[in-house]
């Protein structure tokens, strides 16, 4: 064995050792695939072109030896790159050994025999010319890495298929990584290659004289298989190795243009759906535009998927929301109107007009993810219940709140992203709303903070967290903010792509009636992560799917008192439980439950609920005529046909005199199922004849409700009669007890937005 090849050997070792001690790299899965595909394939190019000149090979040995020698070292380096990751496997406990296996040898496996295969072309080509030989062997993984990089610049595309590489999605947040069809074809393509090169090199014959490579037979089968390895590269679009605008409108098929934004959608979609698309990206743009205060781009193109599959086949990015500011583009999946992330999305390419580089982000061709992520949150929060200050002020707390500098500097994503988006959010408001928009867009445009605001970070840092003593939290914001916050980032979790594929798959046999196969799926999840409150729940529903009331019952009370349960998924097993009670006309403990479950809710919906399931088990009148239609499914499905006969039975209460209260919620519930349907006016009509006084007796969140349904009916009016529909509306809403701070200033933002046509 060269020295070279020992010395190769022990570098791919060592860094595999050493890569392993990191939680997402400890075992072969799609992390550590990554990284191997990094490095090793250049290293087997390297190596496989010195060796060529070892102990004058150069001319004794054959173009094909040479090659096949390449191909074996990359073998070789590959083998020792999985024996390492094996190894930590063991130590930590494999999260997916065969799917594993797979990936690696579909990414850098297969990469690695390409590097040394390339190596040792490079080698062929150089002639006498080491250094031209080594420089080739090494530039062309970065070269191949660079069109990838490309790709991800000119096109829709965040995903990138590499021949060194392999697959890589594009997306840090994306639990479920699957390349699916795709890659294999990729791999097809590469396997081609390889063909080529040891058919070609087997007829290559170099000239005694000159030293010039020549051909004194056709390589059929080689030729044959370039020819192959080239056809399924032009046949990349159509196999799904790369998109472009072109392909991915094409494929959606649906077009609308206003006058600055263009929406594409699925052919299918309704025409009053496909206008409240273009409707919703015209006055969201304008509105964050005003919250940022600066003008965007003049047109700004809004491509809305399907669904997540359907995102993730055409442009890589499956629940992960995308925008592209240098593109003017968004990439989103269709959702009820008002679309609840579109501005979230709009705000990074309002953001472009003043951010730098070629990415027109904060920090240039480096981003800062933290600032890029704060001043989308700013521009348009989320519909939440508290505002990013008032989660801020839950973590200090708490003691979650991290250091400023970690959240806006390389830390971003090292942290839960729900924190390190809630936390960068807040503190670019906190600097807007003491009037320093200007030093923010400056500090985005790539002016060091402490020139774009005239202090240091660490005394602005100071200022914010002091600020935090002025804000105000309801006492059920501490158990939901310690449960949704100290989930630790994708990179301390143990599999976290295997969990959520296992996750999938559970859901989809437990919806196509697979109850022994979705049972076997959350089995195995909890095998990985044992307290995973999700799948616990998951896992006791398969109990009542299967008829069997006493066990789910038995499951779901062992959920309520281990501890392990935080506090949301806790509630929400009460919840369960008064659902089960009062189907089987056991009011008082339904009641009970419903009590317990909501003295721990913040969730505005959440509360409301409970409030009216509550008042279904009031009585058995009550519990027949509601119960149906509101206690969650934890039994065995109910028919699509035994669901409308419900809602029929509320939709005839409502017309009938008897009982007002009884009367009003169920005309209330017939109106939410209008608005569902987008059946706008009618909607408008029933909310507007609502007796708020009879609705409070229910809930006193459901007169809230009503007024914020009537807001949204009225927005997505004509615009002619929305002014006059907001107002009405927006006077209900602001007669009605208060809600939470964060829900509220959304309503508020969302009335003034169609009411003034930004």
């Amino acid at each position: 064995m060269t020295r070279a090849r020992l010395v190769a050997s022990a570098l791919v070792a060592a860094a595999g050792l050493g890569l392993g001690f990191l939680p997402l790299f400890a075992g072969p899965g799609y992390e550590h695939a990554i990284a191997t595909g990094l490095h090793v394939p250049t290293v087997a190019a390297i190596v496989a072109a010195l060796e060529g000149y070892h102990a004058g090979r150069l001319r004794a040995e054959s173009p094909a030896d040479r090659v096949a020698r390449g191909m074996r070292l990359g073998a070789l380096l590959a083998t020792i790159a999985l024996a390492t990751a094996l190894v930590h496997g063991l130590r930590v406990g494999m999260c997916d050994p065969w799917g594993g296996l797979v990936t690696f040898a579909l990414g850098p496996g297969l990469g690695s025999v390409l590097g040394g295969g390339a190596g040792a072309v490079a080698c062929l080509v150089a002639g006498r010319r080491r250094w031209l030989a080594v420089s080739i062997a090494g530039l062309t993984p970065l070269t191949t890495a660079l069109v990838a990089g490309l790709w991800f610049y000119f096109s829709p595309a965040v995903f990138a298929y590499d021949p060194y590489v392999g697959f890589f999605s594009g997306t840090l947040y994306d639990e479920v990584v699957d390349a699916g069809g795709p890659l294999l074809t990729y791999r097809a393509g590469t396997l081609a290659t390889l063909i080529a090169l040891v058919g070609v090199s087997r007829h290559l014959a170099r000239d005694a004289d000159t030293g010039r490579l020549w051909l004194p037979s056709a390589p059929i089968v080689g030729g044959l298989a370039a020819i192959a390895s080239l056809a399924l590269v032009l046949s990349g679009t159509s196999l799904g190795h790369r998109s472009t605008s072109a392909s991915i409108a094409a494929t959606l098929g649906g077009r609308l243009s206003g006058p600055r934004c263009d929406v594409v959608f699925p052919r299918a979609t309704a025409k009053v759906d496909a206008d409240l698309l273009l409707r919703d990206c015209e006055e969201e743009l304008a509105m964050v535009e005003a919250r940022l205060g600066a003008r965007g781009p003049e047109r700004v193109t809004a491509f809305f998927f399907h669904d997540a599959e359907q995102k993730r086949r055409l442009m890589g990015a499956a629940e992960t929301y995308v925008a592209k500011p240098w593109r003017k583009e968004v990439y989103l999946q269709m959702s009820a109107y008002p679309h609840p992330v579109l501005g979230h999305e709009l705000a990074h390419v309002v953001a472009g007009a003043f951010g730098a580089g070629p990415f027109r982000v904060a920090g240039g061709l480096f981003p800062n993810p933290g600032l890029v992520e704060g001043i989308a949150v700013f521009a348009s929060p989320d519909r939440d219940e508290l505002t990013p200050l008032q989660w801020a002020r839950a973590m200090r707390d708490l003691e979650l709140l991290p250091p400023l500098s970690r959240t806006f500097g390389g830390g971003f994503l090292a942290q839960n992203s729900s924190l390190a988006y809630t936390v960068a959010g807040a503190f670019v408001g906190h600097l807007y709303e003491r009037g320093q928009g200007a030093a923010v867009r400056a500090w985005y445009g790539g002016a060091r903070f402490e020139a774009a605001f005239g202090v240091s970070f660490a005394t602005a840092e100071a200022a914010f967290r002091a600020s935090l003593d002025a804000v105000t939290l309801p006492p059920e914001a501490f158990a939901v903010a310690k449960a949704r916050f100290s989930r630790p980032a994708i990179w301390g979790r143990r599999c976290p792509h295997v969990v959520e594929r296992l996750r999938d798959e559970a859901e989809h046999c437990r919806d196509e009636g697979d109850l022994a196969g979705a049972e076997a799926h959350f089995r195995a999840l909890l095998r990985l992560d044992v307290a995973d409150p999700a799948a616990r729940v998951d896992l006791a529903k398969i109990a009542g799917l299967r008829g069997d009331l006493v066990g789910l019952a038995a499951q779901l009370r062992l959920l309520v008192d281990d501890p392990r349960t935080p506090t949301t998924h806790r509630n929400r097993v009460r919840e369960a439980l008064g659902d089960l009670a009062l189907r089987a006309g056991r009011l008082e403990e339904a009641a009970a439950l419903y009590d317990a479950a909501r003295a721990e809710v913040l969730d505005d919906d959440a509360a409301r609920t409970l409030d009216v399931k509550r008042f279904a088990a009031t009585s058995v009148t009550r519990a027949q005529l509601f119960g149906r239609l509101l206690a969650a499914r934890f039994g065995p499905k109910d028919g699509k046909d035994d669901r409308d006969a419900a809602m029929l039975a509320v939709a005839a209460a409502s017309a009938r005199d008897g009982d007002p209260i009884e009367g009003t919620l169920a005309r209330y519930l017939v109106a939410r199922k209008l608005v569902d349907d987008k059946s706008w006016d009618e909607a408008s009509a029933l909310l507007l004849a609502l007796d708020p006084s009879l609705l409070a007796q229910v809930s006193p969140r459901l007169p809230r409700e009503a007024a914020r349904l009537l807001v949204v009916a009225a927005c997505a009016a004509e615009p002619k009669a929305r002014p006059a529909l907001v107002d009405a509306a927006l006077a209900r809403y602001l007669a009605a007890p208060a809600a939470n701070e964060g829900r509220r200033a959304g309503v508020l933002r969302w009335a003034a937005r169609c009411k003034t046509g930004l």
